[in-house]
């Protein structure tokens, strides 16, 4: 991470290999930024930002999401979460920005939202 700025890229060493349009950079607000930065200072030596407690991937996220939020109002299905917060970005950025933020390779996935 540099600055505000968050890369997303491939992880072999994790066996993670987006496809060639998933791999970006993406602007993140100031206070995520610090959340990242003190999360790699609790966990030194990886890149994750949701390290599991021996710093590896985490597997089990969702499922640590939705037991946090048993019995609540809040919804934890990631993907909603992610076309939610897309569906509000909207208003905020021109599509074609949002395109490549959400890391899509057609706009046409991204008006869906």
């Amino acid at each position: 991470m540099l600055g505000n700025i968050l890369e997303i890229k491939r992880k072999p060493k994790y066996k993670w290999h987006p496809q060639k349009w998933h791999c970006r950079k993406v602007s993140i607000p100031e206070c995520v930024a610090d959340e990242i930065r003190q999360r790699q200072k609790e966990w030194p030596g990886t890149n994750l930002i949701f390290p599991n407690e021996r710093g590896k991937p985490n597997k089990h996220l969702l499922r640590r999401l939705q037991r946090l939020t048993k019995g609540t109002t809040l919804f934890t299905e990631l993907h909603k979460l992610r076309k939610t917060w897309a569906t509000r970005m909207n208003k905020k950025f021109p599509i074609s920005e949002l395109q490549t933020i959400l890391g899509h390779k057609k706009l046409e996935t991204s008006m869906k939202y």
